[in-house]
Parts: structure tokens; sequence; C-alpha cells
């Protein structure tokens, strides 16, 4: 970056964010991929997962995903594929004005799995 010393902080920054940006096609394809693949494990605490889970959709949004809130509560749901979950999970979807966020399924989620 020639000149630096001519630029403003702004324009410094402006451009070490465009050539070094998180945003790149790669990062972008992996952090949604690594999203809807993320699956809890019965081992591990369930506010630790949903805390892990929402870390990843801020990665993958920083990363140029436009990951609405429709789309998160379906990846919400899709990440309790165990027996464990079917009645918790069946009651969401079949009473899905009731959760309608993924807000109030990750309440239900956690209230029910305690």
């Amino acid at each position: 970056m020639p000149k630096v010393n001519d630029k403003t902080a702004k324009e410094v920054f402006d451009t070490l964010d465009g050539e070094f940006a998180k945003k790149d096609g790669m990062r972008k394809v992996l952090t949604e991929q690594r999203l809807c693949s993320f699956v809890f494990r019965e081992a591990e605490p369930i506010d630790e997962f949903f805390k892990q889970l929402r870390e990843i959709r801020k990665e993958a949004v920083e990363a140029g995903n436009a990951i609405e809130d429709k789309t998160f509560r379906e990846i919400v749901i899709a990440a309790f594929p165990t027996l464990a979950f079917d009645s918790i999970i069946q009651n969401i979807t079949t009473n899905e004005s009731q959760y309608p966020s993924s807000a109030s399924v990750i309440q239900q989620i956690t209230f029910q799995y305690s």
C-alpha cells in the first residue's frame, strides 16, 4: 500500500479491509456449511451448544452469508436429529405459530431438555 502517510486512518483501514477482508468466497461457503452441519451431541451442555451455534451463525454472517431468523430457526431444529429430541422437535414443528422465531425454538428446546 503506497503512501500510507498521505491517507487518513479510515482510508488505510478501508484499503486493508478490502485486501484482507473476511468475506472471501471460500470462507462464505465453509462457514455456511459448518453452520448447517453443526449437530448437538448429548455429552455437551445444551447452553454451550447454543452458544457455539450462535457464534457460528455470527461468523457465517460476517463472511457474507444472509442467515435470516427463519433460516436459523430451521437450522436449530435440524441440529437435533437424535431420538431423545423427537417429541420436542415434533411439538415445535406441529405448533409453528407458538414457536415462530429461532429464539422461541431455542428457549423451548432448552426448557424441555433440562
